[in-house]
């Protein structure tokens, strides 16, 4: 999958095949195109603003673990193509914030994360996944709340196509000496045809008496309805779905909010998958 040439970057962000080529920038994006088979290390120093584009390569397998130093913030955008195997652990600071999002732009993706989120962290999580054909894609989730007043919102799309299969495994776990915890999780799924399919197992356990938390998970269609005004406005059908399932996956992109060089290349791929049939 041929994703955002360097020729196509505004002027001012760094390019690097590994992050120790990397001069942070308060807020300033690094985009890293990581080798096939890499196992990374990452360390945010405290009060670090940094904004990370990961451009994986086909059939990668790598692995990469992250510590956030107190107070610093993270937004790490992740692009997953095709058979893409991929493991994230990551510690996340007294407060300090992760807003991590995995677009799986491709399919045949595995992708395993573990968190440990700390005193008054903030962790964000976006997915989104557009598989057909015969492809399986999945994202596995284990965050820990390990101690008071942290926030974890989790949010992951699926559009799922062909007779393909989709699963999102996700599990919160407060600890006992996390207090003062809100946590939520959802997955909202649409099958766009008969032979699609979901396995949907959002998951909560918790040790603690004084949280807020909860989850939850849809599987449904395109709304009918909504398709039958837009075509009786004159809108073709195959725009018409696009269109709808576009706004069902907005959600999902607020990772990239403020970078619109990144979410008009992620768009265009997402307009033409949505318009296969």
């Amino acid at each position: 999958m041929a994703f955002l040439q360097d020729t196509d970057l505004p002027q001012g962000i760094q390019v690097v095949d590994s992050l120790l080529q990397a001069h942070p920038q308060q807020g300033a994006p690094i985009v890293w195109r990581p080798a096939p088979e890499e196992d990374t290390q990452l360390e945010i120093p405290e009060g670090t603003h940094l904004t990370l584009v990961e451009i994986l390569p086909e059939a990668a397998h790598v692995q990469f673990s992250l510590s956030i130093g107190p107070g610093a913030h993270l937004r790490h955008i992740r692009i997953i193509p095709q058979g893409a195997d991929t493991q994230y652990s990551a510690a996340i600071g007294a407060d300090a914030t992760l807003e991590l999002s995995t677009l799986i732009l491709g399919g045949d993706s595995q992708n395993r994360y573990t968190l440990d989120c700390y005193r008054g962290s903030h962790t964000a999580l976006y997915g989104l996944a557009l598989p057909t054909g015969e492809q399986r894609i999945g994202n596995h989730i284990r965050l820990y709340h390990k101690e008071p007043l942290g926030e974890s919102n989790q949010t992951f799309k699926y559009a799922v196509g062909g007779a393909a299969k989709a699963v999102f495994d996700g599990k919160i776990i407060v600890e006992p000496n996390a207090q003062k915890t809100q946590a939520y999780q959802k997955n909202n799924n649409i099958l766009l045809t008969p032979t699609a399919r979901v396995e949907s197992d959002p998951q909560l356990e918790i040790y603690a008496d004084d949280v807020r938390c909860s989850h939850g998970a849809t599987v449904g269609q395109l709304d009918t309805a909504a398709l039958f005004y837009m075509r009786s406005r004159g809108i073709p059908e195959p725009i018409a779905r696009r269109m709808l399932l576009r706004s069902f996956l907005d959600e999902a992109l607020e990772g990239l909010r403020n970078l619109d060089w990144l979410k008009g290349e992620v768009e265009k791929i997402l307009d033409e998958r949505l318009l296969r049939p």
